[in-house]
């Protein structure tokens, strides 16, 4: 069986395979039972029983073999926060320049109301 699914519970007879291609981060968890697990180049194969659990490691070929009749969850890490893109010395410019007006804008803002303000307690019509 393929496994091209990122998270999912499964059963597995005694016997039963599953084969994962250039798995690296994806992992097995053993609900019950007891499961083999080998992979593409590494000399040390893992043998897994309940509440025990494993990462691919290396890409390539891994299979996974019930040595009894088992319940597993096959699952991926969660998924790592993609770094943001730097601005652009030109994007920082901008954003400055914005900053800038909006700092005006509400200084202008302020002071207006502040004269407004000053206008009315000295009996003024606007």
């Amino acid at each position: 069986m393929d496994t091209t699914f990122s998270r999912t519970a499964t059963y597995l007879p005694k016997g039963g395979l599953l084969r994962f291609v250039d798995a690296e981060g994806q992992g097995v968890a053993v609900f019950s039972g007891c499961l083999w697990v080998t992979q593409e180049g590494d000399p040390d194969d893992v043998t897994l029983e309940a509440g025990e659990s494993f990462v691919f490691n290396r890409p390539g070929l891994s299979v996974v073999h019930a040595l009894a009749p088992s319940s597993l969850f096959i699952f991926e890490p969660p998924a790592r926060p993609t770094p943001q893109a730097r601005p652009t010395a030109d994007e920082l410019h901008r954003q400055a320049r914005r900053m800038r007006d909006q700092a005006i804008g509400e200084a202008i803002g302020s002071a207006v109301a502040r004269l407004l303000n000053a206008l009315q307690r000295l009996g003024a019509r606007v």
